[in-house]
């Protein structure tokens, strides 16, 4: 084999192995286990606003996805209307954000909202680091109570989708 030929068998090499790195698609499904405390920081006759922290550890369906067993360290904002004719959770909106830390200690930023009378949230990835780095994604929550303060026990349902890049 020439020089040249060899140089071609190497460039369709790195063809193929250029291919294979496409990006991966990950399906986010799975439960999200969280405790957390909060507090109210300001009220009036109309509405309430409470700062909120919480710790958790996400389930997902697919234990061989690299979100399995993710910790997230969440700060919230949640402002509640005093209007009592509604259920609670219907008055309730939230903003805020997640650190995702995987197993392999790469992580994520989620950006969370939730429209207060609307059932279902939203979360999107806004950065990251190692196979984080230049993922993108968005999906939905759902949440029930498990208990209620001054330590509230959550569950929350995640889907959607990540691309890593």
């Amino acid at each position: 084999m020439t020089p040249t030929g060899r140089s071609c068998v190497a460039a369709g090499a790195l063809v193929l192995a250029a291919g294979a790195a496409e990006a991966e698609s990950l399906d986010v499904d799975g439960h999200l286990y969280a405790g957390g405390e909060a507090s109210n920081y300001a009220e009036s006759q109309a509405l309430t606003l409470r700062r909120a922290g919480m710790v958790a550890t996400f389930a997902a369906r697919d234990d061989a996805s690299p979100l399995h067993l993710a910790t997230f360290r969440c700060a919230f904002v949640s402002h509640t209307s005093a209007d009592t004719s509604a259920r609670h959770q219907s008055r309730v909106g939230l903003t805020g954000a997640c650190l995702v830390t995987d197993r392999d200690g790469d992580s994520h930023v989620a950006e969370w909202h939730r429209t207060p009378g609307i059932e279902t949230g939203e979360w999107t990835i806004v950065r990251g680091s190692g196979k984080y780095e230049d993922a993108t994604g968005s999906g939905h929550y759902t949440f029930v109570f498990l208990s209620g303060p001054p330590s509230a026990q959550m569950r929350f349902h995640l889907s959607g989708g990540l691309k890593l890049e």
